[in-house]
């Protein structure tokens, strides 16, 4: 393998349970901003898988009033 290979960081998918112990917020709350189209979300067959680093940007954007 190559050297750069090596020094990537790969950056680990969480699940929906996860998102919502990171934030602080219900399960719920969640869902409901999937639903309304808010937070950066990835389906899996019928599962959501999210990226911290999109979702703390999404934060630091200030997306997550709205």
């Amino acid at each position: 393998m190559s050297t750069e290979y090596e020094n990537m960081q790969v950056e680990k998918w969480v699940n929906l349970e996860d998102i919502a112990d990171y934030l602080s917020v219900s399960q719920d709350t969640i869902r409901t901003w999937i639903k309304e189209g808010k937070l950066p979300v990835y389906r899996a067959g019928k599962r959501y898988k999210f990226k911290i680093s999109e979702v703390d940007e999404w934060i630091r954007e200030g997306k997550i009033n709205g």
